[in-house]
C-alpha cells in the first residue's frame, strides 16, 4: 500500500515536536534521583565511562548515594503523603481512591495533549524487565543475586503529580541539582519542560558547574531560575574575582564554612596532641567560632561594637567577636553584586549545636541571607546523636572542606 506523509512543513514540525516530547517524557521517567558516591562523582567529573557510572549509581544502595527513578520517586512521595490523609479526591469530591491502585486511564492521559496512555499507566507485564510489580519470591531471589533499582510504583508521573496536588492543594515545587556532567542544555531544557507539562513547578536548576546552568532559560519555553552552588563562602569570593558571577545571581554555599578555618601549619602539632589526649565533645562544641567575614559592617562599626548592641544568641559563648579586625565580608559581595544568597549543610554531618547556631545566625540576618537555610532533613531530630570525634568534625561542612577555597580577608569587591 501507499501511505501519504505530512503535506506541509508545519505538519512535519508538529509531528517531530510530538515525537521529541514523547522521548523527553521517557527520559524524565528514567532520570535517577541520586547523589552518587564519592568515586562515582569523581568519575562523572572526569567524563569517562559515563554509561558505566549511571549503571553503577542505579545499582548502588540508597543509603550509600544510590538512586531511584524519578517516576518511582514521585509515586512513593505521593503514597507517603497519602498515608497522612484520610482520602484523596481526584477529579471529583465524592469518591476516595485507594492509593495502592493505579488509576490513570486513557481519558486522563489525553488531557495533556501529547502523552499517550503508555506513559500514563504503569506496565505490569510479567515479561517486561522494567515492570515495577515484583512478586515477593522474585524480590527475595533478586536480593541474593544483585541490587536493583526497582520499586513498587503504582502510578505514573502525571498521576503522582495529581495526587500530590490534591493533598497539598498546591502543585509540587522542585529545585533540580544537576549531577550528570556533559549533558546538553537543550536536553536539560526538554526535561524541565516535560516536568512542567506534568504539572510540576520547577523553581530552579542548580549546579556546582556554572557553565551547566548559565543561559539555560534561553532553551526552555518559560524562564527558570539558575542557581549556582558552591562548597564554601570562599568559593563565591573566588568566582566573583574571576568574573564568573554576575549581578542578581542566585548562589548557595555550605554554611559550615562560616565556622571553619584552615589549620595553620604551626597549629597542626597542637591540634593533633589535643585530639589524642585532651579531646572532649562538649569542649569541642564550645569552640565553634563564626569567622570574621561572616560578620557584617554594622557589627564591626566602632560605635556599635558595644556589648549591648551585639545580637544575642543562646550560644553567645560560641562567638569570638572580631569587630576590631578589618576584612571583607559576605555582605560586601552581596551588595556589590546584588546577590540572592542561601546556605545549606550536610545534614548527616552536623550536630545540634552547630545547626542551632547557624540557623539563628542566618535568621538574624535575613537581609543578607534572603534565601534562608535550606535543610534537607525531616526535622531537628535527624541530627540527634551526631557528635564530633577526635578526627572528625560535625560542623556540617563534611568533606567539602577539602574542596572549598578559604576566604581572603584582604580582597574586596572593589579589587575585582
Amino acid at each position: 500500500g501507499i501511505y501519504a506523509g505530512p503535506n506541509s512543513s508545519e505538519e512535519k514540525e508538529a509531528m517531530l515536536e510530538g515525537r521529541v516530547r514523547l522521548l523527553s517524557m521517557h527520559l524524565l521517567e528514567k532520570m535517577l534521583i541520586a547523589h552518587g558516591s564519592t568515586p562515582q562523582l569523581m568519575m562523572e567529573q572526569s567524563g569517562y565511562a559515563r554509561n558505566y557510572v549511571f549503571s553503577r549509581v542505579k545499582r548502588t544502595r540508597r543509603t550509600l548515594g544510590g538512586g531511584i527513578y524519578a517516576e518511582q520517586w514521585l509515586s512513593i512521595f505521593a503514597d507517603a503523603l497519602g498515608l497522612g490523609s484520610d482520602a484523596v479526591m481526584l477529579g471529583t469530591a465524592s469518591s476516595p481512591r485507594n492509593l495502592a491502585q493505579p488509576v490513570c486511564t486513557q481519558d486522563q492521559s489525553t488531557e495533556e495533549g501529547f502523552f499517550p496512555d503508555t506513559f500514563c499507566s504503569s506496565s505490569s507485564d510479567e515479561g517486561n524487565e522494567e515492570s515495577p510489580f515484583i512478586s515477593l519470591n522474585d524480590r527475595t531471589k533478586e536480593k541474593k543475586t544483585r541490587r536493583t533499582n526497582k520499586a513498587f510504583c503504582s502510578h505514573s508521573i502525571l498521576e503522582s503529580v495529581r495526587v500530590i496536588t490534591a493533598i497539598l492543594d498546591h502543585p509540587p515545587s522542585l529545585v533540580l541539582d544537576l549531577k550528570s556532567r556533559y549533558v546538553s542544555k537543550r536536553v536539560w531544557a526538554r526535561v524541565i519542560d516535560a516536568l512542567r507539562d506534568c504539572g510540576v513547578q520547577v523553581e530552579g536548576v542548580g549546579s556546582f558547574v556554572i557553565e551547566e546552568v548559565r543561559g539555560l532559560s534561553s532553551y526552555t519555553y518559560k524562564p527558570v531560575s539558575e542557581m549556582l552552588f558552591f562548597h564554601s563562602a570562599g568559593d563565591i569570593q573566588n568566582a566573583c574575582q574571576k568574573g564568573l558571577i554576575k549581578k542578581n545571581d542566585t548562589v548557595y554555599f555550605n554554611a559550615g564554612s562560616l565556622l571553619w578555618e584552615k589549620s595553620r601549619k604551626e597549629d597542626i602539632v597542637s591540634t593533633s596532641r589535643k585530639a589524642l589526649y585532651e579531646f572532649d565533645i562538649d569542649s569541642t562544641k564550645l569552640c565553634y567560632t563564626l569567622q570574621p567575614y561572616a560578620f557584617f559592617k554594622e557589627c564591626r562599626d566602632k560605635e556599635k561594637s558595644s556589648e549591648e548592641s551585639r545580637p544575642k544568641f543562646p550560644h553567645q559563648h560560641h562567638y569570638t567577636w572580631l569587630s576590631d579586625q578589618k576584612c571583607s565580608t559576605i555582605q560586601d559581595y552581596k551588595e556589590a553584586y546584588e546577590l540572592n544568597i542561601g546556605v545549606y549543610a550536610q545534614e548527616f554531618a552536623i550536630d545540634e549545636v552547630a545547626a542551632d547556631l547557624l540557623c539563628r545566625f542566618v535568621n538574624e540576618y535575613k537581609d543578607v541571607f534572603n534565601l534562608g537555610f535550606s535543610w534537607g532533613g525531616v526535622n531537628g531530630v535527624t541530627v540527634k546523636g551526631i557528635q564530633p570525634g577526635r578526627f572528625t568534625s560535625t560542623d556540617g561542612f563534611w568533606n567539602q572542606r577539602y574542596l572549598g577555597n578559604s576566604w581572603d580577608p584582604n580582597i574586596y569587591p572593589d579589587n575585582v
